[in-house]
């Protein structure tokens, strides 16, 4: 096993390090004495953790850890806590009694934010979207979580968004789709094997030439648990 020496920004990691709260104590006080995290990484998982010819790491892994928050689209601050300085995450204040299920069944009003989350699962090949991956907030807004199972190459589509099926597809949506039919965005296209925007590409185009929302035929493209 090698290690990446890494910024203290990241810091936040070490206070899940340890069983015990003194040696979580003991691991953020070294890393605050000497500015640097280490993370155990496996070189022979790829595409997570791999090591080049130069004997550099890289992969989706290294890449999350080299992100002090985890995610680029979080919004990350510096913020004294009960254990010193850390990052802190955004926290979307949502009524964690709802989700997809009972939003549907309650609010027809928000269904068409629904339907643009089932056109955003088949473009993303989101393979886990379970019902407690859609949150709403007071404003009645609704948030989209937990988006790692994204962007396979191989279409493994499972997701608890299939109320829509066989229903035409907006417009915007379809607009939507046909940018990225064309041309995946740079940003994202990054963070993508070659095969991956290839798939993602094919994914838009079958959106652009169907206009309809899919329908799932076996019943087996559905997450566990379902909530």
């Amino acid at each position: 096993m090698r290690f990446l020496r890494l910024p203290a920004l990241a810091g936040w990691l070490a206070l899940r390090s340890g069983a015990l709260f003194g040696e979580r104590d003991r691991t953020w006080a070294r890393i605050q004495r000497e500015g640097v995290l280490r993370v155990g990484m496996d070189a022979s998982y790829p595409p997570f953790e791999v090591v080049d010819a130069e004997g550099r790491f890289f992969g989706y892994d290294v890449d999350l850890a080299r992100t002090p928050n985890g995610s680029p689209a979080i919004e990350t601050v510096l913020r004294d806590g009960p254990l010193g300085e850390g990052s802190v995450q955004w926290y979307v204040d949502a009524n964690h009694e709802e989700h997809y299920f009972t939003i549907y069944e309650g609010r027809a009003d928000l269904h068409d934010r629904l339907r643009d989350f089932a056109v955003f699962d088949v473009v993303a090949n989101n393979t886990d979207r379970k019902s407690g991956h859609v949150l709403i907030d007071d404003n009645d807004h609704l948030w989209g979580i937990d988006h790692g199972l994204c962007f396979g190459a191989d279409f493994k589509l499972r997701t608890v968004v299939w109320e829509f099926g066989g229903e035409p597809i907006a417009d915007e949506l379809v607009d939507a789709a046909t940018r990225i039919a064309k041309s995946v965005p740079l940003d994202i296209a990054a963070l993508l094997a070659d095969d991956e925007v290839v798939a993602l590409q094919e994914r838009a185009n079958w959106v652009v030439e169907h206009r309809e929302f899919p329908v799932d035929e076996s019943g087996r493209r559905y997450p566990w648990p379902l909530v």
